[in-house]
């Protein structure tokens, strides 16, 4: 009877945390919702980017690393371009020759997009286009990179040692 009462209350705690977590994470997503409606009265900016992994809607959009804005839309054109809708909040005026960078919080963190303004005096309008663009980097293809790099030097290094009599030649002295 006791082991019974144990296992019930057991039970009754775990959901109870489950409730807990849901309640929680919904009270989470309707904070954001807040945060992104907020940025919805701003204008759009278009960017143009050859790549964007791992970057989806909803990404933020950061200047100076102070939140100003959301990705809202993304769309591949016919070259196999990504097209990014950025909406800017009002109170944030963007250079005409500011540019726009893929960036990642900390090494495996989520993306965002990086404005660094320029230094024009024109802004650009609802609806403009943000002319410079850096597309994401992909840590995998970096590592495969480094990996490669190392993999040639090490074979380099056994067919050095493989010749005999094949020593690093010394400076010639003049």
């Amino acid at each position: 009877m006791m082991r019974r009462l144990n296992q019930d209350s057991r039970e009754t705690l775990i959901g109870a945390a489950v409730i807990t977590v849901l309640a929680l994470a919904l009270l989470a997503n309707a904070a954001d919702r807040k945060v992104r409606d907020k940025n919805s009265d701003g204008y759009p900016l278009e960017a143009v980017f050859d790549r964007s992994d791992g970057l989806a809607p909803g990404a933020e959009v950061r200047v100076a690393g102070v939140p100003v804005g959301s990705v809202t839309h993304q769309k591949l054109d016919d070259n196999y371009r990504i097209h990014l809708t950025l909406q800017i909040a009002r109170d944030t005026l963007v250079p005409v020759d500011s540019a726009a960078i893929i960036e990642t919080d900390g090494l495996l963190g989520s993306k965002y997009i990086e404005l660094q303004p320029g230094g024009e005096e024109d802004f650009l309008p609802s609806g403009g286009r943000l002319r410079y663009t850096q597309g994401s980097l992909v840590i995998e293809d970096l590592l495969a990179k480094i990996v490669g790099m190392a993999h040639a030097r090490r074979a380099k290094a056994a067919a050095d040692q493989a010749q005999p009599g094949a020593s690093p030649q010394a400076p010639k002295e003049q």
